[in-house]
C-alpha cells in the first residue's frame, strides 16, 4: 500500500491514533514540501503554544458556582453564559484550545474537562443570585466537544490527501522505499494552494464578501477623510486590530489583486 493510501486507510480508523496518521502525513510531506502543511502538522501534533489556535479548536465552556446567603445555600446552581459575557468577556465562555491532539484525545475519553473559574468570582459577584454571595466557580468543556476537534483533523486530512491525489496522481506511488516522482506541474505549489482550500479553508469565511466590504468600508473613510495622513495611518491600524489580521492574510493568500486594489486606495 502506497504511502498516501496508509494515510486514507488509517484516519477512517477510529482506533488509529491521530497522531500516528499525523506523523504519515508529515512522511508524505516530506516529499511534497509544503511549509504551510508542515507547520499545520507540527502545531497539531506539539501544540500551538503563542500561536492563534484556528476556529475548529474554540469549545463552549458552562459554568456553575456555590452560592449563599445567610439562611441557604446553593451548590452547582448553572450560571447563564450572557451573565459570563457581559461581565467578563467572551473569552471565559469560548476557551481555545491550544493542546496536542493526542491530548485532546486523552481528554475526549473523559467525563470533560474541568476549568478553573477562580477568576470569575469578584467579577460575578452581587451580579447572578439577588441576595446570594458568590463562593466558587467552576467550568466544564463536554467531551464530545473534544472529540469535535479531532472529527475536524481527520476531515482535514481527508480531504487534502484526496484534493492532492486528484491533481497529482503519481504521488499514489510513494512510500518507504521510493521517493515521490518529478512532477511537471509544481508539485510543491500546487500542495500549498491545497493546504489553503482544505486545511485552512474554514478560518475565515467568504474572504471575497469580506474583502469587498473592507473596500467599501475603507473607501468611505478615506473619502470623508480626504485621505489625509493621519487618517490613512489610523486605518492602517484598523487593518493590523485583533481579528482583522487574520481576514487580511487570508486575502493576501486568495485575493491578491483585491488586495492590492484595496490598498490603492489608500495611496499605496
Amino acid at each position: 500500500m502506497s504511502l498516501l493510501h496508509d494515510i486514507q486507510a488509517s484516519v477512517v480508523k477510529e482506533d488509529e491514533s491521530l497522531a500516528s496518521v499525523l506523523l504519515k502525513l508529515r512522511l508524505l510531506n516530506s516529499h511534497l514540501e509544503s511549509e504551510p502543511l508542515a507547520t499545520w502538522i507540527r502545531q497539531e501534533l506539539e501544540g500551538y503554544g503563542a500561536d492563534e489556535v484556528p476556529p475548529y479548536r474554540t469549545v463552549g465552556v458552562t459554568y456553575k458556582g456555590t452560592f449563599s446567603s445567610p439562611v441557604s445555600r446553593m451548590k452547582n446552581a448553572p450560571i447563564p453564559p450572557a451573565l459570563i459575557n457581559k461581565f467578563a468577556g467572551e473569552r471565559f465562555t469560548h476557551y481555545k484550545m491550544k493542546d496536542s491532539v493526542s491530548a485532546i484525545a486523552m481528554l475526549a475519553q473523559t467525563d470533560g474537562a474541568r476549568v478553573d473559574g477562580s477568576n470569575l468570582i469578584l467579577l460575578l459577584q452581587g451580579k447572578v443570585y439577588a441576595d446570594y454571595r458568590c463562593n466558587d466557580v467552576f467550568g466544564t468543556v463536554s467531551p464530545t466537544d473534544f472529540v469535535g476537534i479531532l472529527d475536524v483533523v481527520r476531515s482535514k486530512i481527508l480531504d487534502f490527501t484526496i484534493a492532492i491525489e486528484k491533481e497529482h496522481p503519481d504521488i499514489r506511488e510513494v512510500d518507504l522505499g521510493r521517493k515521490a516522482p518529478e512532477s511537471n506541474g509544481g508539485l510543491t505549489a500546487n500542495a500549498n494552494r491545497i493546504v489553503r482550500q482544505t486545511i485552512y479553508a474554514n478560518n475565515v469565511t467568504n474572504v471575497i464578501s469580506f474583502e469587498a466590504d473592507l473596500r467599501r468600508t475603507l473607501d468611505d473613510r478615506v473619502r470623508r477623510s480626504g485621505s489625509g495622513e493621519g487618517e490613512r495611518e489610523r486605518i492602517m491600524d484598523w487593518i493590523k486590530s485583533a481579528g482583522v489580521q487574520e481576514v487580511v492574510k487570508q486575502i493576501i493568500q486568495k485575493t491578491p489583486d483585491s488586495l492590492l486594489r484595496l490598498l490603492s486606495t489608500l495611496g499605496q
